[in-house]
This record gives structure tokens, C-alpha cells and sequence, in this order.
């Protein structure tokens, strides 16, 4: 996975980092159709992870921007979670003495870029009302480290078309994408391990992947209930299988899926819209990493399912 500067920072050194960047980046309203940029906070109760039969909470810090200009849209969205000491930080053995007292931390990153055919073209040849809107190219790619002793260093690029529905009264999006995925990653186990001063360290090994398919939506729709502002947000990710991974054990199809309902909390105390919002949702995750949660290959921790809490303050 490589030694990443931000392992060295405390919890609330990453905190204070990324509040500061979320802050400066620039609002260049003339040059973008729309932006939208916010700050979530998120806590669940029954996070998992493979190789582990522990269920453990999490805390994650989102910072997320999107815009759309004249070509296109871009997305951008860095999420720091929290694991409690269930999920262990460094090489470290579940159980046993040398356990860390201190949970993990993860970093996650997903970049995604799409441009439009209708605003290529100038034209509205990739519309065909009343259910499309639009056929576009998108591309883009996922980076993730946690450091457990699993040691994962994910990378991975997508890129293929994206398929801009029609929402009902233009209150929303919702978006298909069928991507090539290919992903590269690192597996804690695959090396030689060994015990320093009494603590299990193992050497990561690369696994380079094979390219797949990758079908993923992602919605967002707004309505109102006696008056009051609710948003329907959801993302579904499947990722079919990928190859063997670092044991030499054949990946599965793996399922990603959050849905939440957040309330407009601001309009109801700044009587303004789209500007702090509070919700509460569940995420389910299926052969996670695509590692199998049933056969003879079953890995305990291999589907989480999770209800979770969430505010978000939009700049």
C-alpha cells in the first residue's frame, strides 16, 4: 500500500485537513451551470469487514462537490471513516495482547467525469423522450487505504456510457452507468508474515485485477411532505467477478448499495433551502470486495448491512 503521509496525522488533524480544503475551493459560479459542495457527517452501528465476524461502528466524514458546465458534469467526493477498535488499526491480531487499542482509519476517494452528447453535438439527437434525456461518456476512478493488517491500496479506473434519465417535473436526477472496471489492490495476507516485538506484520502483495463490468446507478429526488423538503438519495454499484484474488481464491459478484431520506432542516429554521439537512438511511453490501459470503470460500464479514445516520451542511 505504500507508507501515506496521513497515517501520521491524529483523527482530528484529518478532520481539521479536510474542512479546510472543502472551504477553499473556489466558488467560480460564471464559469459552471450549477455547483454543489457539502460537508456530511455519518454514523452507523454494524460495519463489517472480510476475514473478521466482528460488527463494529463507524464515523465517516464526507466532503463532496459537484458541477456542471458547459460540456458536462464532474463529481468529487473524499470520505474518511472511523472504525472503533473492533476494527483494529496496524498489523495487529484481533484478541490477542498485542491488539491495537485504536480503530482504523480508511480513506476513500471517487472522481467522475461525464460529458454530455447533446452539448457536444449541439443538438438533441441523444434524447428520446419522455425517458432519456441524454446519452453521455463518463470515466473516472476509485482510490481507498485503509490501515488494518489487511493493508488494502485500492485503485481503480471506470469508464463507459452514462444514461441521464427524465425525473418527473425535473426535481432530480438518476443516472446508469455500464463501465469497464478495472482495479488494482494490495492483500495483507498474500506476503510473508513474521512477529516484531511481538507483532504480526505481514508484507503486502499486489493483485492486479482483471477488467470487468460494472453497472451503477446513482438518483437524487426532491419532494415535499405538508410543505416541508425531503430528499431520496441512493447509489446501487454492481461489480461482476474479477479474477482470483491474493489467496488465489475466485472474486464473486459483489453489490454495493446505500439509500437514505434526509429532511431539510435549514428551510425549517433559516427558511432557507439546500442548507443543512439531517437523515437517516441503510447501506447493504453484498461479497464485499468480492470476496463470497457463502461456499466453501466463505469469508466471515463478507456482507454488511447497516442502518446509519447522517447530516450534511451544503456551502
Amino acid at each position: 500500500m505504500g507508507h501515506l503521509s496521513w497515517r501520521a496525522l491524529t483523527r482530528p488533524g484529518l478532520l481539521a485537513g479536510i474542512l479546510v480544503g472543502s472551504l477553499a475551493i473556489p466558488q467560480a459560479h460564471a464559469q459552471f451551470t450549477y455547483t454543489d459542495t457539502s460537508m456530511s457527517y455519518e454514523w452507523g452501528p454494524k460495519y463489517t469487514d472480510p476475514g473478521s465476524a466482528s460488527h463494529f461502528d463507524k464515523q465517516q466524514l464526507f466532503f463532496t462537490h459537484a458541477d456542471g458546465y458547459k460540456y458536462g458534469e464532474n463529481f468529487f467526493n473524499v470520505d474518511v471513516l472511523f472504525s472503533n477498535n473492533k476494527d483494529p488499526s496496524g498489523d495487529t491480531v484481533v484478541g490477542t495482547p498485542t491488539e491495537s487499542p485504536n480503530g482504523s482509519t480508511e480513506i476513500f476517494i471517487v472522481d467522475r467525469h461525464v460529458i454530455s452528447g447533446n452539448a457536444v453535438t449541439g443538438t438533441e439527437m441523444f434524447k428520446f423522450a419522455p425517458i432519456i434525456n441524454d446519452i453521455r461518456f463518463e470515466f473516472g476512478g476509485n482510490l481507498g487505504t485503509q490501515d488494518t493488517q489487511f493493508n488494502e491500496s485500492l485503485k481503480a479506473l471506470i469508464f463507459g456510457p452514462n444514461v441521464a434519465l427524465a425525473v418527473p417535473g425535473g426535481s432530480g436526477f438518476w443516472n446508469l452507468g455500464f463501465h469497464v472496471y478495472k482495479e488494482w489492490n494490495s492483500d495483507g495476507f498474500g506476503g510473508p508474515c513474521g512477529v516484531t516485538n511481538g507483532v504480526l506484520g505481514c508484507q503486502s502483495t499486489g493483485v492486479n485485477f482483471e477488467p470487468t463490468f460494472q453497472f451503477e446507478t446513482v438518483w437524487g429526488y426532491n419532494f415535499h411532505v405538508l410543505g416541508e423538503r425531503i430528499k431520496f438519495e441512493g447509489v446501487i454499484s454492481v461489480i461482476l467477478p474479477k479474477g482470483k484474488d491474493g489467496a488465489g481464491v475466485q472474486t464473486q459478484t459483489e453489490m454495493f448499495s446505500k439509500y437514505k431520506l434526509k429532511y431539510d432542516i435549514g428551510n425549517l429554521i433559516l427558511q432557507k433551502e439546500h442548507v443543512v439537512e439531517a437523515g437517516f438511511g441503510i447501506q447493504y453490501w453484498f461479497d464485499k470486495f468480492g470476496n463470497p459470503d457463502s461456499g466453501p470460500n466463505k469469508l466471515p464479514g463478507s456482507s454488511e448491512f447497516t442502518p446509519y445516520v447522517e447530516l450534511s451542511v451544503y456551502f
